[in-house]
């Protein structure tokens, strides 16, 4: 008798969230630069977000308003949801005060900030 497994298309949520996966913002410049190349040195797939288009060293890449823009915690909300991320590091001042403040919702869907 053969064990039947579910398609493949059903272990994908499983498989993301074994995978060791960040988001870093400000991927553009040297400090976010930095955090990425790390990551990747230590198996992470790294996930880059930023507000000008610059996704050459990272595994994805999605364009996110400025921090001083209304819609830019919501858009990473919606990109850690989507990606299954687990960690998310601002690599930029302005964006650890404003994601600090919205620590416990990225908690809630499953991601802490560094």
């Amino acid at each position: 008798m053969a064990i039947e497994l579910p398609e493949m298309e059903a272990w994908e949520p499983v498989i993301k969230r074994l995978i060791k996966r960040a988001v870093v913002t400000g991927v553009g410049e040297q400090p976010g630069m930095a955090v990425v190349s790390a990551l990747k040195r230590r198996g992470w797939l790294v996930v880059g977000a930023d507000s000008v288009f610059c996704s050459i060293h990272v595994h994805q890449f999605y364009i996110v308003s400025r921090p001083d823009q209304v819609g830019f915690v919501d858009e990473l909300l919606l990109l850690v949801g989507r990606e299954r991320t687990t960690l998310v590091i601002p690599t930029r001042f302005d964006e650890c005060r404003i994601l600090a403040s919205k620590s416990p919702e990225f908690l809630r869907i499953g991601a802490g900030l560094y």
